[in-house]
């Protein structure tokens, strides 16, 4: 995360939202597990905000 805010200015859900583009679907439509491994999360000064609304809405 701390090159995603330095270099990018953004933050955990545009990250996912950009993934999601990429892929063609949301995260949540996929058949199988995903695993979000993230390191230096401290970066993201709403990272405990972005993550919850990422778990509720893939539940």
């Amino acid at each position: 995360m701390d090159e995603a805010s330095k270099l990018l200015g953004s933050g955990i859900y545009e990250i996912i939202k950009a993934y999601e583009e990429i892929l063609g679907e949301r995260l949540v439509s996929l058949k199988k597990e995903v695993y979000l491994l993230i390191d230096e999360v401290h970066y993201d000064v709403k990272w405990s905000t972005a993550l919850k609304v990422i778990h509720d809405t893939s539940c």
